[in-house]
C-alpha cells in the first residue's frame, strides 16, 4: 500500500503533464501572440482566436486537473496515514491475539495437567475405594462368623447356664433333704443319749441305794466305829466317781459325734455357698455373652448399613 501509494506521488504524473507538450506552451501563453509568430491575414486572426480559446479552455482544465491532483494526493496522504495507523492497530492486534493465545496456551496446558492429576487422583480414589470395600467384604464375613460363633457360644452358654441352675436346684433340694435328715437323726442321736445317760444315771443310783440300804441293817449289830464310816463313805465316792466318768465318756463321745455333724454341717453350707457364688458367676457370664452378642449385631447392623 505504501509502494502504490509512493508511486501515485511520485513525480511520474509531472512527466506525463511535462511530455505532453503543453506545459511549456500553457506555461507562456503569450508566446503564442507575439507578432513574428502569427499568421498574416483576417483567416489567420480567427484560428488564432479559436486557438486562444482553446488554450484557455485546456489551462482551465489542467487548473482543474491540477486541483484534483492535490486533493488526490491529500486524499492520498489521509489514506496513507489511515492505512499507517490501520497497519499499526492491526500489528498490536495481532499483538494481542499472540498474547492472548499463548495464554490460552498455558491455561490449556494447565487445564490438561489438572485433568491429568484428577485423573490419577481419581484412579488412585478408586484403587483405595475397591481395596476398601474388598477389606469390608472381609470384614464382613469374620463379623458374620464371628456373630455365628457368639451365637452359637451364646446357646451353649444358656444350655450350660440352664443345665448347671437345673444341677444347682436338684443339689440345693438333696442337700436340704439331707440337712433335715441329718437334723433329725442329731436330734434322734442327741435324745438317745440323752436317754442313754438318764438310763445310766439311773441304774448306777440304784445299786447304789441297794447296797447302802444292805449294808445299813448289817452294820447296824457290829460296833460302831470309825474305820468302817470312812471305809464306806470311801466305797460309795468311788461308786459315783465310777458313774460319773462313765457319764463323762458318753458325753464326751456325743460331744464328738456333734461337733463332727457340725463340721460336715459347716462343709455342706460352705459346698452351698460355693455353688452359689458358681451360679451367680454363671449369671454375670451369661448377662456379659449375652451383651457381647448383642454388641455384636449391632456392629454387624452397622457395618452392613455402610457397606
Amino acid at each position: 500500500t505504501n509502494t502504490k501509494i509512493s508511486e501515485l506521488d511520485s513525480p511520474k504524473t509531472d512527466h506525463i503533464i511535462g511530455g505532453s507538450g503543453l506545459g511549456a506552451e500553457l506555461c507562456h501563453p503569450e508566446g503564442l501572440l507575439l507578432p513574428g509568430l502569427l499568421p498574416h491575414g483576417t483567416g489567420s486572426v480567427d484560428a488564432t482566436s479559436a486557438m486562444q480559446g482553446e488554450i484557455f479552455k485546456l489551462l482551465r482544465e489542467l487548473d482543474e486537473s491540477k486541483t484534483e491532483r492535490d486533493n488526490l494526493v491529500r486524499k492520498m496522504d489521509q489514506m496513507e496515514c489511515y492505512y499507517e495507523a490501520l497497519i499499526q492497530e492491526l500489528e498490536e492486534n495481532q499483538k494481542q491475539i499472540l498474547g492472548e493465545l499463548q495464554n490460552l496456551r498455558n491455561e490449556h496446558s494447565s487445564c490438561i495437567y489438572t485433568i491429568s492429576s484428577t485423573k490419577a487422583q481419581m484412579e488412585a480414589m478408586h484403587q483405595q475405594m475397591s481395596d476398601e470395600l474388598l477389606h469390608l467384604a472381609q470384614e464382613r464375613c469374620n463379623l458374620d462368623s464371628l456373630n455365628k460363633e457368639l451365637e452359637r457360644r451364646a446357646v451353649s452358654s444358656e444350655a450350660a447356664l440352664r443345665r448347671a441352675r437345673l444341677n444347682y436346684s436338684i443339689a440345693v433340694n438333696q442337700l436340704q433333704k439331707d440337712l433335715e435328715t441329718l437334723s433329725l437323726q442329731v436330734l434322734s442321736m442327741y435324745e438317745t443319749n440323752a436317754n442313754l445317760i438318764q438310763k445310766a444315771f439311773s441304774e448306777a443310783s440304784q445299786p447304789l441305794l441297794q447296797v447302802s440300804q444292805e449294808s445299813m441293817p448289817r452294820d447296824l449289830g457290829v460296833e460302831d466305829s470309825d474305820a468302817d464310816k470312812f471305809l464306806l463313805s470311801q466305797n460309795l465316792n468311788m461308786g459315783v466317781k465310777g458313774q460319773l466318768q462313765g457319764g463323762d465318756g458318753l458325753l464326751e463321745d456325743l460331744r464328738r459325734s456333734l461337733t463332727l455333724q457340725e463340721g460336715l454341717y459347716q462343709k455342706i453350707q460352705e459346698e452351698l455357698s460355693e455353688m452359689h457364688l458358681a451360679n451367680i458367676h454363671l449369671d454375670v457370664f451369661s448377662l456379659m455373652l449375652h451383651q457381647a452378642v448383642l454388641d455384636a449385631v449391632v456392629d454387624n447392623r452397622l457395618a452392613k448399613e455402610q457397606v
